[in-house]
């Protein structure tokens, strides 16, 4: 009782500050599609074997490239849903633009980094061989709406550094092209592979500004617009990120509750950006206030807690953005984790139905452009 009635509390002190909308409206922002994370069940078996995965960590344990499958069985879950305006539910999915190429990486003794776009790594996997197709499909019919997620989701001068170290985990697990470690270490404490936009000194603060730069671009080439928003992998950036971004006309920067910012060598400064707050480069902030993440805990009551979380935020007159990363879409290393977690969504879907039937479904450029009519 006590328990529930402090995460109560907390629901509605994280929706005070910032700016309201005039209307109900739901988002969900989705992360790492275009990442390769774990290629197989029969490679995460493996590097379980030799104890490479240290943390049994959820996302190396259920997460995978897309499948044309996944996106099929994902659009046929939305189709099912319409708003009071008939729009479906569409999900904002966070796109990393490209991937390492392990083997130019080898070739060069580890000594430079090349990539490839994630369309090239369509090609490569065993059932992603359509997937570029779905994506444009799930574009065509509003179904889904790709936005910038990093040029990949990797530290690159991290992972290098540790690769020119013989017989590591880090170099185990790049001989099986996989490059999401699980690092001894406590959260964003620079051990975290996955943290694209972090930096310990000027030069890789000026290495992350470059990527950024790629990564735009090359999302623009790929998708054929440029990207409204985007989200730091790992919640990590710091304000050259933000500049960089402006240059190219991302006008929101989507975020979990608290970031944190780079300080060189000394550590993290902890910032609380509020909703609807504009940075001093006029970009809005866009905060999320709510959870559909049943692959990291299947103990959780995750429909009944993100309603919660959905009243608090519409108590506010706030937008009810909802973290869902893609782990909890993908059925690649697990058939079974998709089906679980769609029926799981049909639920949540349903429910937010019955409980706010005047709420609309729209992604975040449309939540931006909500913002900027209200100024």
């Amino acid at each position: 009782m006590i328990r529930n009635s402090i995460a109560s509390v907390r629901n509605h002190l994280y929706n005070i500050s910032g700016k309201p909308v005039s209307k109900k409206v739901i988002l969900f922002e989705s992360d790492d599609w275009g990442s390769i994370r774990m290629p197989s069940k029969a490679v995460y078996e493996k590097l379980e074997a030799k104890g490479v995965l240290l943390h049994k960590n959820p996302y190396n344990r259920y997460d995978s490239l897309e499948t044309a499958e996944d996106l099929e069985a994902l659009y046929t879950t939305l189709i099912q849903f319409q708003d009071s305006s008939g729009n479906h539910p569409v999900i904002t999915t966070n796109f990393v633009t490209a991937n390492p190429d392990f083997i130019k990486i080898k070739d060069s003794g580890f000594a430079s980094y090349s990539y490839e776009p994630f369309t090239e790594t369509y090609k490569s996997y065993p059932g992603t061989e359509s997937s570029w197709k779905m994506v444009q499909e799930g574009m065509a019919n509003n179904f889904i709406k790709p936005q910038f997620h990093g040029r990949e989701h990797l530290n690159v001068k991290h992972w290098l550094m540790l690769l020119e170290e013989p017989d590591t985990d880090v170099l185990n697990a790049f001989n099986e092209k996989v490059f999401c470690m699980d690092i001894q270490g406590k959260e964003n404490d620079r051990s975290n592979l996955m943290a694209s936009f972090d930096f310990k000194n000027t030069e890789e603060q000026k290495y992350v500004v470059e990527s950024l730069k790629d990564g735009l671009q090359l999302f623009e080439s790929i998708f054929g617009y440029r990207s409204s928003s985007m989200i730091a992998p790992c919640n990590v950036w710091d304000d050259s990120a933000e500049k960089v971004a402006k240059d190219y006309e991302v006008k929101y920067i989507q975020s979990l509750r608290g970031r944190f910012v780079p300080q060189m060598s000394a550590g993290y400064k902890r910032e609380y950006p509020a909703m609807g707050e504009k940075n001093q480069f006029g970009q809005y902030y866009f905060i999320r206030n709510a959870y559909f993440e049943p692959s990291t805990n299947k103990s959780y009551d995750w429909v009944g807690n993100c309603i919660k979380k959905i009243d608090a935020a519409f108590f506010w007159n706030k937008p009810a953005i909802i973290s869902t990363h893609r782990l909890n879409f993908i059925g690649a290393i697990e058939p079974e984790n998709r089906k679980r977690n769609l029926e799981m969504f049909s639920v949540l879907l349903r429910k937010i139905q019955k409980k706010w039937p005047e709420a609309e479904f729209i992604s975040t450029d449309a939540l931006g452009e909500l913002y900027e009519k209200q100024k």
